[in-house]
């Protein structure tokens, strides 16, 4: 696995971890402004599998379903964000990184993906359904 990889992929995890500790934790106005950003943050972060499944099937030049399923994550997180209930929003998240990885598993499988890249994406992947699952339950 490429170090920068590893350390770039530890990293884009903090934001999230941090607001599901505000969210969880922190004072009225700083859970609300921090569900607001962790949320957010993690629907931004739904685009980052899929473009690179984007261009692991360029390179690959494969057919276009596994373009289609690059782009399901991020119109889940799009859906997520037009969600007004907290809970709901949390939940569409949750599916969308399980969804994520589970097409990054089969792309992995189908040798689109480098051997590295599903190491990468499991314990990411984790991480992120824990913090949003921390989320769901401090958002009620």
């Amino acid at each position: 696995m490429p170090r920068a990889a590893l350390w770039l992929g530890a990293a884009s995890a903090a934001p999230l971890v941090l607001g599901a500790a505000a969210t969880a934790i922190g004072p009225d106005w700083v859970r609300a402004t921090a569900f607001f950003h962790a949320t957010n943050f993690a629907a931004l972060a739904l685009a980052a599998p899929g473009a690179a499944l984007w261009g692991f099937a360029a390179a690959a030049g494969a057919r276009g379903s596994w373009y289609a399923a690059g782009a399901a994550p991020v119109a889940v997180a799009w859906v997520a964000l037009a969600a007004i209930h907290p809970q709901l929003r949390t939940l569409l998240l949750i599916g969308g990184f399980a969804l994520a990885f589970a097409i990054d598993a089969r792309a992995a499988r189908a040798g689109l993906a480098p051997p590295w890249y599903i190491g990468l994406r499991k314990p990411l992947a984790a991480v992120s359904i824990a913090a949003l699952g921390v989320i769901f339950v401090a958002a009620r």
